[in-house]
């Protein structure tokens, strides 16, 4: 798009459908099925073709693992103390750890369980194993970076003090999003002082 307007300076029409986008995030698994033709089966949090990659439950919270190569699997036996795994031939290919994903999984979730969330995130972490939280909504609302971004906006006019909204994701430089307008209450017509054509209704 930036080269065609650089070269041309003519704009187009660009054609963007939810469906497509839909479609395009089936992303590894629908290239397999039009290499293969094998309709893939459902594994919930897991990822059909890496183990182990899923949500894991710890003592007081879940996380979640994403283990795609030897390397990081090693890396996690090292981390959890069973570094013995890496080299049991059940378990040291990702193609063997697939084939044998139920009991690699048997051996490695009660481990978890042992310790909190955030004590499995720092160790994991400092080993180099890719993993993260799964938060709840209070946890996502007290995260540092949530609060840094400014993603809670708090509205202080017309009758609603303290009312709080999600912020506009995206950050305009030169036209920022503004918030002066509250919501309506039930029942309520307004019309906006800034364009008299939006009004708005609630019923």
């Amino acid at each position: 798009l930036e080269d065609a307007r650089i070269t041309g300076g003519v704009g187009q029409h660009i054609d963007l459908a939810l469906l497509d986008v839909g479609v395009n995030m089936l992303s590894v698994n629908a290239t397999n099925f039009l290499a293969s033709g094998e309709v893939p089966v459902r594994f919930g949090n897991e990822l059909a073709g890496a183990v182990p990659s899923d949500s894991i439950r710890c003592s007081d919270g879940y996380l979640m693992l994403r283990v795609g190569t030897d390397a990081h699997f090693r890396k996690l036996c090292v981390a959890m103390g069973l570094p013995e795994l890496a080299d049991d031939p059940r378990f040291r290919t990702n193609e063997c750890r697939v084939a044998a994903r139920h009991e690699l999984m048997a051996i490695l979730r009660p481990a978890f369980e042992g310790r909190t969330r955030d004590a499995w995130l720092a160790t994991l972490s400092e080993g180099g194993v890719p993993c993260g939280p799964i938060n709840d909504f209070a946890q996502v609302f007290d995260d540092p970076q949530v609060k840094a971004r400014n993603t809670v906006v708090v509205l202080e006019k017309q009758g609603f003090p303290g009312f709080k909204v999600l912020a506009n994701p995206f950050r305009l430089s030169r036209t920022p999003a503004r918030y002066g307008i509250p919501p309506t209450r039930l029942g309520e017509c307004r019309i906006d002082p800034d364009d008299p054509g939006r009004i708005w209704l609630t019923r």
